[in-house]
């Protein structure tokens, strides 16, 4: 099990990049409790080439990006 290092970015734009390469693309919302990194990862994710207009943060908490709510609103955005 690898320890997860939340002062930086790098390991989270290296599963980044490896899902994108799978999948074909990815839109990440980070909760505002990450606002502090976000300048972070979105210089990191143009750094490693990619798309930082995949990255979003907003101004819900953790619990409410998860929410039936914001879920629903979200992905009836892309229906």
């Amino acid at each position: 099990m690898q320890k997860w290092d939340v002062e930086s970015p790098a390991q989270f734009l290296n599963y980044l990049g490896r899902l994108i390469k799978a999948t074909g693309g990815v839109h990440v919302i980070l909760s505002y409790n990450y606002e502090d990194l976000f300048s972070q990862v979105s210089q990191g994710a143009d750094d490693r080439g990619l798309d930082v207009n995949s990255l979003e943060c907003c101004q819900n908490d953790h619990f409410e990006l998860i929410s039936a709510a914001f879920l629903k609103e979200r992905l009836e955005g892309l229906l």
